[in-house]
């Protein structure tokens, strides 16, 4: 089962409202899979989220980044036009969120329908691309001496090694995932200003945080 607290981060989401909508999972999926990428589509978008936490990818945009994830393709092989429209539009809505500031932040994860073993397993995929990205950053996360960074941080890894295979695919379980998936939806945003405050204090102000 699914279990630690997340009370301490779930509660700023009250008068939330999520306007920004990203491409669904099984389009990213299909397009991932015309590009031979081998990532899973929640897997590229938490790298893609480390990346911007970071401030890795602030002067790339969404024909940058198609071009970066479709690289590995043979020359003869093009990208078709709406499968390279849905990974830009990936890219460009996920920098919006981080560029706006605010907790509309959303994860890309299979849709409800589908079942919380495969739903579980792709979120474990997202904290993975996303400490992934986290780690392709020029910033050491452990020189932020905040006990709330270094407990999102845990958490992440932990949630990262979930072990979606014994799930009891409970009503239990399934509140769970959503308690777990709101956790990192805020928890990633907290992060990212906590980097922000970081580089701004760091740098003096001349030149950092200047993401967007």
């Amino acid at each position: 089962m699914l279990k630690f607290s997340t009370s301490r981060f779930v509660h700023r989401q009250a008068g939330i409202e999520l306007s920004i909508k990203l491409p669904c999972y099984q389009a990213v999926r299909e397009a991932l899979g015309q590009a031979s990428a081998v990532v899973s589509p929640s897997e590229a978008h938490g790298l893609l989220c480390g990346l911007l936490t970071v401030g890795k990818v602030q002067n790339m945009d969404g024909t940058l980044w198609v071009r970066a994830i479709t690289s590995d393709l043979e020359s003869d092989v093009q990208l078709a036009p709406d499968k390279a429209k849905v990974l830009s539009l990936l890219f460009n809505l996920t920098k919006e969120m981080f560029e706006e500031l605010e907790f509309n932040f959303t994860l890309l994860v299979p849709e409800e329908d589908v079942a919380l073993t495969a739903r579980a397993e792709e979120l474990g995929m997202w904290c993975q691309g996303y400490l992934s990205g986290l780690g392709l950053g020029d910033i050491n996360l452990d020189s932020i001496k905040n006990d709330e960074v270094n407990d999102i941080l845990h958490k992440i890894s932990e949630i990262s090694q979930i072990d979606y295979e014994h799930l009891d695919v409970s009503e239990a379980d399934e509140s769970a995932f959503v308690e777990v998936s709101e956790f990192i939806r805020i928890a990633v945003m907290s992060l990212h200003l906590e980097v922000l405050q970081y580089k701004q204090s760091d740098d003096g102000g001349h030149s950092g945080g200047h993401y967007h």
